[in-house]
């Protein structure tokens, strides 16, 4: 059998709370993947600015590409998140604007 190429994730937490159980999860990940797996926290969602069509006109902030590419370049992307009234907490969907 072939060896098998290395795989890369990054994960993204919805959660901004500092005792989140769910960036808990997010950072015991890396420890828990399979050998040939490794596994990335992108950091926090809660320092990007709010989503302006205005912004986006003058470019990407910094943080923002640097997910992107991020992003990008991995094999998947692992979601950590609480729910919020039935959906994302709006952290994450400003994030994913």
């Amino acid at each position: 059998m072939a060896d098998l190429r290395p795989l890369r994730f990054v994960t993204l937490v919805g959660s901004l709370r500092k005792g989140s159980y769910n960036a808990a999860i997010a950072r015991a990940l890396p420890d828990l993947a399979p050998e040939g797996v490794t596994v990335e926290h992108l950091g926090l969602i809660g320092a990007f600015p709010h989503y302006d069509a205005d912004l986006q006109a003058n470019g990407f902030p910094a943080e923002v590409v640097a997910m992107g590419e991020a992003i990008a370049a991995a094999d998947g992307v692992i979601f950590v998140t609480p729910d919020y009234n039935y959906s994302v907490p709006g952290a994450l969907k400003n994030a994913l604007d």
